[in-house]
């Protein structure tokens, strides 16, 4: 029996801050913020759709969208920035910016629920330290042995998180302080993954091509960052 089996699946997902959620705004408004967040470069937080296609996709109108854009700038979660064509004065669609870190000032209407340490309270697809890859093998060790190594994940999110706060703090990903803790996250990864796999798919990406940004000092964002990681290298190989 060949172990060469493709396991496909779709786990597309946004992922939406607390202070976000529980903010005064409309589900539509929340529902957009989605949205943008699916278009949104991760590293600028920057997506330009048009108001046809937000419409679309929220299944409303295109005024709706304008209510819903004006409740997500008035709570901070977004900025708008209007371009026109140079040669013919026409208006082209927005630049939205989606602001993940909570602004000052912002008061949740709610008070988020407190998370317990229990399965059915924290639902694996809520959890930045689980595991979501798409397209692996399944003899791939990494995907086969994920859920006896879910404590090292959680060191290697954590691990992140700190270089995100970091870089927050206005260090650059080459400034010593950051490449030591890049240095312990990228011997942690190995001793996970296994150096034989570490050297083939990993290696090169990591120590030559592969930057963090503050967004990570986000848990939700390393963890998500870290499955990134993972997609990039299995696609490249």
């Amino acid at each position: 029996m060949s172990n060469d089996t493709t396991i496909t699946s779709d786990n597309r997902f946004a992922i939406i801050p607390h202070w976000v959620i529980f903010s005064p705004i409309s589900d539509s408004a929340l529902r957009l913020y989605a949205v943008l967040m699916k278009y949104a470069n991760n590293e600028t937080g920057q997506a330009w759709p048009s108001r046809k296609t937000l419409a679309k996709d929220m299944n409303k109108g295109e005024k709706a969208v304008d209510r819903a854009v004006k409740e997500l700038k008035n709570i901070g979660a977004l900025k708008v920035a209007h371009r026109l064509d140079q040669e013919t004065g026409e208006h082209k669609s927005n630049i939205y910016t989606v602001i993940t870190a909570k602004p000052q000032g912002v008061v949740s209407s709610v008070t988020p629920p407190t998370v317990k340490n229990d399965a059915q309270t924290i639902p694996t697809e809520l959890n930045p330290y689980s595991l979501f890859t798409s397209n692996l093998r399944s003899d791939d060790s990494l995907h086969a042995h994920a859920p006896r190594r879910a404590a090292t994940r959680t060191t290697l999110v954590h691990q992140l998180t700190t270089i995100g706060e970091h870089l927050q703090a206005g260090y650059g990903f080459w400034d010593h302080p950051v490449q030591d803790h890049w240095e312990t996250f990228l011997t942690t990864f190995e001793t996970w993954v296994g150096q034989p796999q570490f050297d083939d798919l990993y290696g090169h990406l990591l120590h030559n091509t592969w930057t963090i940004s503050s967004t990570c000092a986000n848990p939700y964002q390393a963890g998500a960052e870290l499955n990134k990681i993972i997609a990039t290298a299995h696609k490249q190989h």
